[in-house]
């Protein structure tokens, strides 16, 4: 198959990158791609920012009218590659403008894929097809759970179970727990800052920028916010704690660079198990669930861990084929808590129970911690490492596009409600 670029008239919507993380799903060395797909043409856009993108947006608009002609009657199919974020319709409408251009401008939506990370993605996308159609339309194809295989582009060498315990024997200090934030957004700040009050911050390792004005009112207003947060910390009192305690570094203090692609494997032997910050704890009504390359870097180094992100998103694991971690802590006491601050005090306190008890213990001890559950911590290490997502994700692709052109579509990413 081959990407073709050049497609596009000059915009600040869309654009289209030299490489985007479609393109391993493009290029698999799978039998249907290799023997069936060889004539196929890719267009690859992404979003310049969601912002740009409103409901009333005609992609095909910003094509040009070669490009365009292409998607309509040649071998041919656009993919709107977003696979790094997890955006709820709710708030970007992304797919209904999608599936709204391509009615408009006589492009077929089987045509089109759109690679996502947000897993909620196909099924609100059918309930605005069962809402706006009384009958079988044809659908867009949504691929969703991409971030799992984001970790197929940094493969890491394989490590054993046994070297793996011989290293955080080797490695392990006093710091317990890894707690990553990078960029500071409001509720991971906020955990951050009941580590410091809780006096858990000496056995964490803690990354945490210091924080503007405006972000340090941002987390007093959470604390009022919140009916369970017994304290209401004022803004002075924030600030001392931004002016003598922070930036917490613990990997690089560049906070202005992303560094998801980096591994950072020593800071995992070091530690015993992590309190994963993910990107949104928000779930938007149900629309939106994200998990991004924290909880899998966890999961890639036998790390057990704990989530607080959206409501649910602990238990959610399971949907995607990994096991999930009751046996090191109860995550139904807190998961499908709404409240922010009450979801994160709940795990706090389990956080500070399994601390209290492992900084007692001897080293052989808290490694027979760590590792007690090796079925658990291997099942996930070996579904990341064997890229098993991200070859499922390759093959439903290909196979989707060669029904498409033998006249005999078989969609594999998400089914319209019509056809049940």
């Amino acid at each position: 198959m081959n990407i073709i670029f050049e497609n596009l008239k000059e915009n600040h919507v869309i654009y289209e990158p030299n490489y985007a993380g479609a393109d391993r799903f493009i290029n698999a060395d799978t039998e249907v791609n290799q023997r069936y797909l060889s004539d196929i043409e890719f267009i690859r856009i992404n979003l310049l920012y969601t912002d740009a993108w409103k409901l009333e947006t005609d992609i095909f608009e910003f094509f040009k009218e070669e490009s365009l002609e292409k998607l309509r009657h040649g071998r041919c199919v656009l993919i709107l590659d977003i696979t790094l974020e997890g955006w709820s319709p709710k708030n970007s409408k992304i797919t209904i403008s999608l599936h709204q251009s391509c009615i408009k401008n006589g492009v077929d939506p089987r045509k089109v894929f759109y690679l996502t990370s947000n897993h909620k993605e196909a099924s609100c996308y059918s309930v605005f097809l069962y809402s706006n159609y009384s009958h079988y339309v044809d659908s867009l194809n949504i691929c969703e759970n991409i971030m799992i295989s984001e970790l197929s582009r940094f493969p890491a060498p394989p490590i054993t179970m046994e070297e793996q315990k011989t290293y955080c024997q080797r490695f392990h200090n006093e710091k317990l727990f890894l707690q990553l934030s990078r960029r500071n957004r409001v509720l991971r700040v906020l955990a951050n800052h009941q580590l410091y009050i809780n006096n858990l911050i000496n056995h964490a390792s803690v990354s945490q920028d210091k924080l503007t004005d405006y972000e340090i009112h941002a987390l007093n207003h959470e604390y009022h916010k919140s009916p369970y947060a017994s304290i209401k910390y004022s803004f002075e009192e924030l600030k001392k704690w931004n002016d003598t305690q922070l930036p917490y570094v613990v990997d690089y203090p560049d906070f202005d660079t992303n560094w998801a692609a980096e591994n950072m494997t020593l800071k995992y032997h070091e530690t015993l198990f992590s309190v994963v910050l993910e990107t949104s704890m928000e779930d938007n009504g149900g629309t939106a669930m994200f998990i991004s390359e924290k909880t899998f870097k966890a999961m890639m180094n036998r790390h057990p861990l704990i989530i607080f992100g959206q409501k649910g998103v602990n238990h959610f694991l399971r949907d995607l084929g990994f096991l999930t971690y009751e046996n090191y802590f109860n995550i139904e006491s807190f998961d499908f808590e709404n409240d922010h601050y009450l979801r994160y005090e709940t795990m706090l306190k389990q956080i500070k129970n399994i601390c209290n008890t492992l900084k007692t213990q001897s080293l052989k001890e808290r490694i027979k911690w760590r590792f007690q559950h090796e079925s658990i911590l291997e099942h996930n290490y070996s579904k990341l490492f064997h890229s098993v997502h991200s070859n499922n994700v390759a093959l439903k692709l290909h196979e989707t596009i060669k029904s498409y052109f033998d006249n005999n579509f078989h969609g594999k990413f998400n089914q319209n409600p019509y056809l049940n």
